[in-house]
C-alpha cells in the first residue's frame, strides 16, 4: 500500500516537494510525507474524479493479512507503521474513511511515531551516535529548482518555503531596538566594550544562510580574492563568564528559531577522541546537499583547530564546495593552558571568523543576569526571517556596483539590508560607530600582550639586536629569545614558540616578510611592529637600549636651558629699551613744557 501511494500519489509527483531534501536514510521521514500528502489529497479534492480510488476488496485482504502478522509478532516496528497508517485511512470493510476522520490521521500518526521512535532510541540509547544525529533540526534548505529557502520537512508534513513575515512598523521597531540593545549591552555592561565583536557576530548569523552565495561571487572575482577568503564558520572564544554562550547559544538560538545547538560533550558518547567526532561531524554536513542553517557546536576546545585533520578538513571543504552550502558556529572556552590554544595560522583564520569574548561584566552579577534574562524574553526569529526574504530578494539581482562592495566586504549585504532598515526607523544612531568600523578582526589583538612581555625580558645580543636594512630599522629575533619560554617538551620547544609568535603578528601590517624567517629567527620591522602595537614598544627597547634615550634627555635639557637664557636675555632687553623709552618720554615732556612757555602756553 505505501508502495503504491509513494508511486502513484498524483500529489506527490506533481508537487515534487521533497526533491532534494531528503536524504537515503531519512526513509521514515519520507513515508510519513508521502503518507500525508495523500490524505490531504484524498480529503480536500472538490472533484469526485480526481481522487484515487482502492479496491475495497483487496484493501480488506491487506488489512486483514497484515493485523494478524502484527499480532503474531512477524512485523518490525516500520512495518508495523504502514500498516498502522493504512488502518487510519480505510474502513475495516476496505473502504475510505469520511473526511472528518482523515483530519485526525495526521496528529495520531505522529503520536504512533514518536512512540515507535523513542522504544527505538530507548533500545539504542547505549549504541554511538550516527553524524546525522548532531544536524541541525529545524533547518533551512536551499532549493536549487525554485531558487527559494525551504524549511526542513518536518514529521508528517512536506517541505515548506521559507515562512513570510508581515510586521507592522511598530513591532519591526521593537525587533530592530532588541538587535541594537543586544550589540550595546555588551558594549556598555562589559569592563572592555566588545560591542564590535557581538554585532559582526549577529551580522554572520542573520547571514548564514547565504554566505555560499557570496563564496560563489567571490569566485567571480579579480585573482586577489577566493571563496576561502569568505569564512564558513565563525567561533566564539574567550575565558568563562564572558557571556560568548548567552550570546553564541541562547540569544542565537531564540533569534533564529532553530534551537539546534549540540554540546561538545555529546560527542564523547561517539568517540573518546572528541575533536575528531566533532570534526568529522563538520565535515559531513558541509557537504550534506540542501542545508544552509549553521550547525552550532558550544563549548568547543579551542585546540580543535590546531589539529592536522581539522585543518585539512577546513581547507579542504573551503575551497573545493561550490553551491548550497551549510557553516558552523563553535563558542569556544579559551583556557590558560596548552589545550586553549586557538589556531593562529593564517589558513585557519582566513576561513573561520575568531571573535574574542574575555571581558566580564562590571557591575553586580544579578543585575547583569537580569539584563541578559530581559533580553532573551523579548528574542524571537522574526527579524531573522524578515532578512531571509530580503536576502533572498537581494540575491535575485546584484548590481556590479554592489558585487564590487560584497567582494570587499562578504557582510555587505547584511549590512545594507539592516542598515537601510535601522535608519528608517531612526535607530541606526545607536550602533553607527561599529556599522563604519571596518570588520572585527582578531589576528589583530591575539598575542599582543605576549609580545609585550617578551620584549620587556629579551635582552641583546643574545635574544635580539638591532640593524639597519634599506634605512628601515629591523629587530632581528633570535631562536635563543624563545628556548627560554619552552616548557622543555617537544610540543613547546623553542622552535614551536618562535613559530607561534611568528605567526601571531598579523600580516595587515607587514611586520615580517616569510623571506626573513628561518630556523634560527626572524626580523620584523620596528616602526610596521609598533604601529600594531599602537605605542612605541620596540623604537622604546632600541632607545633604551643604545643609550638614545640619555643622549635625548640630555639634549633636551641643553635645549631647555638654551631656550631658559635666551629668554632670560630677551626679557633683560626689554627692561633695557623700556627704560629707555621711559626716558625719552620725560624728556619730550620736559621740552614741552619749555617751548610752551615760550609761546604762552599755560
Amino acid at each position: 500500500m505505501y508502495d503504491d501511494i509513494k508511486k502513484n500519489s498524483a500529489t506527490y509527483l506533481d508537487s515534487k516537494r521533497l526533491k532534494g531534501f531528503l536524504v537515503k536514510d531519512n526513509s521514515k521521514q519520507t513515508q510519513l510525507n508521502v503518507y500525508t500528502d495523500s490524505i490531504n489529497m484524498l480529503s480536500n479534492s472538490a472533484d469526485t474524479d480526481e481522487k484515487v480510488n482502492f479496491p475495497s476488496d483487496e484493501v480488506k485482504v491487506y488489512l486483514n493479512d497484515t493485523t494478524k502478522e502484527i499480532q503474531n509478532g512477524n512485523l518490525g516496528k516500520k512495518e508495523a507503521v504502514t500498516v498502522n497508517q493504512t488502518i487510519k485511512l480505510f474502513t475495516e470493510l476496505g473502504n475510505l474513511r469520511k473526511e472528518k476522520t482523515l483530519k485526525k490521521a495526521t496528529s495520531e500518526i505522529l503520536n504512533l511515531n514518536q512512540i515507535i521512535e523513542y522504544q527505538e532510541n530507548s533500545k539504542k540509547s547505549s549504541k554511538k551516535k550516527s553524524d546525522v544525529d548532531y544536524f541541525p533540526k529545524p533547518a533551512l534548505i536551499w532549493n536549487n529548482e525554485f531558487e527559494k529557502l525551504f524549511t526542513e520537512p518536518k514529521v508528517g508534513e512536506g517541505g515548506q518555503v521559507l515562512k513570510q513575515v508581515s510586521l507592522s512598523d511598530e513591532e519591526l521597531k521593537e525587533k530592530l531596538q532588541l538587535f541594537c540593545d543586544i550589540v550595546n549591552e555588551y558594549d556598555t555592561y562589559k569592563l572592555s566594550g566588545e560591542g564590535w565583536q557581538t554585532l559582526g557576530f549577529l551580522l554572520y548569523l542573520y547571514e548564514a544562510p547565504f554566505i555560499w552565495k557570496i563564496r560563489d561571487l567571490y569566485d567571480l572575482a579579480d585573482k586577489s580574492k577566493h571563496r576561502e577568503d569568505v569564512p564558513i564558520a565563525v567561533a566564539l572564544i574567550g575565558q568563562g563568564k564572558t557571556g560568548k554562550s548567552t550570546l553564541g547559544r541562547r540569544l542565537a538560538a531564540k533569534l533564529t528559531g532553530a534551537l539546534n545547538f549540540t554540546g561538545s560533550g555529546e560527542f564523547e558518547a561517539r568517540n573518546k577522541y572528541v575533536n575528531k567526532a566533532i570534526s568529522d561531524v563538520i565535515n559531513e554536513y558541509l557537504q550534506t546537499v540542501g542545508p544552509v542553517s549553521p550547525l552550532m557546536i558550544d563549548d568547543v576546545r579551542p585546540d580543535l583547530t590546531t589539529r592536522q585533520y581539522f585543518e585539512d578538513m577546513i581547507k579542504r571543504n573551503s575551497n573545493s564546495i561550490t553551491g548550497p552550502m551549510p557553516t558552523a558556529i563553535f563558542t569556544m572556552n579559551k583556557e590558560d593552558d596548552s589545550k586553549g590554544v586557538v589556531s593562529n595560522r593564517h589558513e585557519i583564520a582566513r576561513r573561520i571568523w575568531f571573535l574574542s569574548f574575555e571581558s566580564s561584566f562590571k557591575g553586580n552579577s544579578k543585575e547583569g543576569d537580569l539584563k541578559v534574562d530581559e533580553l532573551l524574553n523579548r528574542a524571537d526569529s522574526d527579524l531573522y526571517y524578515l532578512c531571509q526574504q530580503l536576502l533572498e530578494e537581494y540575491f535575485k539581482d546584484i548590481s556590479e556596483e554592489d558585487a564590487i562592495k560584497i567582494q570587499a566586504d562578504f557582510l555587505y549585504p547584511i549590512k545594507k539590508i539592516l542598515k537601510d532598515l535601522l535608519v528608517k526607523y531612526d535607530l541606526f544612531q545607536e550602533i553607527k560607530k561599529f556599522f563604519e568600523k571596518d570588520n572585527y578582526d582578531y589576528t589583530l589583538y591575539r598575542g599582543k600582550s605576549d609580545w609585550h612581555m617578551l620584549i620587556e625580558q629579551v635582552r641583546e645580543p643574545d635574544d635580539f639586536s638591532f640593524v639597519e636594512s634599506n634605512g628601515k630599522l629591523q629587530a632581528q629575533f633570535n631562536k635563543q629569545a624563545f628556548n627560554k619560554l619552552s616548557d622543555g617538551t617537544n610540543k613547546n620547544n623553542g622552535s614551536s614558540q618562535m613559530g607561534l609568535y611568528y605567526n601571531n603578528l598579523p600580516r595587515k601590517y607587514e611586520i615580517s616578510d616569510s623571506s626573513k624567517y628561518g630556523t634560527s629567527g626572524f626580523m620584523i620591522d620596528v616602526d610596521n611592529f609598533d604601529k600594531w602595537m599602537g605605542e612605541p614598544v620596540l623604537r622604546k627597547k632600541y632607545e633604551d637600549t643604545h643609550g638614545i634615550t640619555d643622549k635625548k634627555e640630555k639634549e633636551e635639557e641643553n635645549y631647555r636651558q638654551a631656550k631658559m637664557q635666551a629668554q632670560i636675555q630677551m626679557d633683560l632687553q626689554k627692561d633695557l629699551v623700556k627704560q629707555v623709552v621711559d626716558a625719552m618720554d620725560e624728556r619730550n615732556k620736559e621740552k614741552k613744557g619749555f617751548f610752551g612757555k615760550i609761546f604762552g602756553g599755560k
